[in-house]
């Protein structure tokens, strides 16, 4: 196929008015124009798949309740419309969504079909589906446009080459008054105090593999501005720092999981070495259990005026 050229967001520069406009270029495969060629590209190896598997299941655990307490405080589910969910993965967080909302139906949508065929179908809740659509370059599947009122957004704009292309469609798609929930992390707030080797090991990894796939974590900041140019407007901001002494167990095994993770997709820039040193380290208690580590849990709701 032949090579296409998209916006992507890697250097967003917004003027202090927020104004501005994603400017810089990336070469990608005209199949796939606005997803990055990152680590949710083309997953399809089964032990890199079984992986995943095991990070989003960390990631629902470690985060999920604030999410929903927070979703739930800000609207969600005060009537009976439907969700729409895009970036579903395995289903592992949609069908949480679902149970823990089970007035509302949750149509989720994902890009990438070897991750959606991995769905637990048999503890599927009844007001959950999972449907593979690129959204901002394929139509709604047939069903799901028009019965929806709220959208989700969970670890999905840091991992397309267009992020305004992709709120742009969703603010199409919103009745008006409708909600945008977008939950992000930002790399560039990851910190281990005093600093502890296995942990810094850790973030390092992960801001190079994301680098290098295309990606950039740290677009959790930049999210209002991005909302914004999307023609909604921002209800809610918030950055809580979760951290390694409230959240424990779950804390580490996430590091240790998108390690584990980070190095099968790219054993080119993660070395087995630097593996080993972050597994070993957090297995240890009487390291880890000296240190406060912290990861930003970052939420917007904006509103369809």
């Amino acid at each position: 196929m032949g090579q296409q050229e998209y916006q992507v967001w890697g250097d967003l520069s917004f003027p202090s008015d927020g104004a501005g406009r994603v400017h810089s270029i990336i070469s990608s495969d005209s199949d796939n124009p606005w997803m990055t060629l990152g680590i949710m590209e083309n997953i399809e190896d089964e032990r890199l798949l079984a992986e995943w598997d095991n990070v989003l299941a960390v990631q629902t655990e470690l985060l999920a309740d604030r999410e929903f307490e927070w979703m739930a405080r800000r609207g969600l589910g005060t009537n009976s419309a439907g969700i729409l969910e895009i970036g579903s993965a395995n289903g592992n967080y949609g069908t949480a969504l679902a149970r823990n909302f089970p007035e509302n139906f949750v149509y989720g949508l994902e890009a990438n079909s070897n991750l959606s065929e991995r769905m637990n179908f048999e503890k599927c809740p009844p007001n959950y589906s999972i449907a593979v659509c690129k959204v901002g370059d394929e139509p709604l599947p047939e069903g799901v446009s028009g019965n929806f009122d709220s959208c989700i957004l969970r670890f999905v704009t840091q991992h397309v080459s267009d992020p305004l292309r992709l709120l742009q469609a969703v603010y199409e798609e919103l009745p008006k008054g409708g909600s945008l929930y977008i939950v992000e992390e930002d790399d560039a707030l990851f910190q281990s105090y005093p600093a502890l080797s296995a942990f810094e090991t850790a973030f390092d990894i992960w801001r190079r593999v994301i680098s290098a796939g295309g990606s950039n974590s740290q677009i959790g900041r930049k999210l209002p501005f991005l909302a914004r140019e999307a023609g909604f407007d921002i209800a809610s901001y918030e950055i809580t720092l979760r951290n390694s002494v409230e959240s424990g167990e779950n804390f580490n095994r996430l590091f240790a999981g998108t390690t584990k993770m980070f190095q099968m997709t790219n054993p080119d820039i993660v070395t087995s070495e630097e593996v080993n040193h972050v597994l070993e380290g957090l297995a240890d208690p009487a390291s880890t259990n000296s240190v406060v580590a912290v990861y930003p849990q970052v939420l917007l709701h904006a509103v369809k005026r």
